[in-house]
């Protein structure tokens, strides 16, 4: 995307409090929705293991995965090559200097939490997937990553998802 969109972005989250509101809780605070998803899902039969898996899965995601990627692509945020401020949370989304902007860590941990939640209860599937791309909108609009940096996101974080689901399911799962 082009400076010019994120600076518009930043004009229209200075001076609409209800757009800036909007897209602020879903790109910084909604990643809250996954505590509450883990609660309704230990009340399920089994649901402590899947939460566990989950979160090995998100954990594995961001702290290896990411990890492993951004030595390779040291890329800066948008807020960073414009020099605004965006919108932070300080749990979180807190801004840094470093230039890793690329996988969005967001995307990645996200999804791949939602890809077990998706592979343990399939009826929750679409709209576990969903959750995800709905922070990596709002991240590009807040002005934290690019597109491509939550499309990769999002990719590797189906991936990695997958990944950990396939290692640990049969060793929760069996009696």
């Amino acid at each position: 995307m082009d400076s010019e969109f994120y600076l518009k972005q930043q004009k229209l989250l200075a001076t609409n409090k209800w757009y800036r509101w909007f897209w602020e809780f879903w790109a910084n605070q909604s990643i809250l929705l996954y505590g509450l998803a883990a609660i309704f899902i230990i009340a399920q039969n089994q649901g402590w293991k899947v939460v566990i898996l989950a979160v090995c899965s998100g954990l594995f995601a961001r702290y290896v995965v990411c990890e492993i990627v951004h030595p390779f692509f040291k890329k800066q945020h948008p807020y960073q090559r414009l020099k605004f401020q965006p919108p932070t949370f300080w749990l979180f989304s807190r801004t840094d200097a470093r230039p890793d902007s690329f996988p969005s860590e967001h995307s990645v941990t996200t999804v791949a939490i939602s890809a077990v939640i998706f592979l343990c209860f399939p009826s929750w599937g679409w709209p576990a997937l969903l959750l995800p791309a709905v922070i990596a909108v709002a991240r590009v609009i807040v002005g934290f990553h690019e597109i491509s940096d939550v499309v990769f996101g999002y990719f590797l974080g189906l991936v990695s998802g997958y990944f950990v689901y396939l290692l640990l399911f049969s060793r929760l799962f069996t009696p």
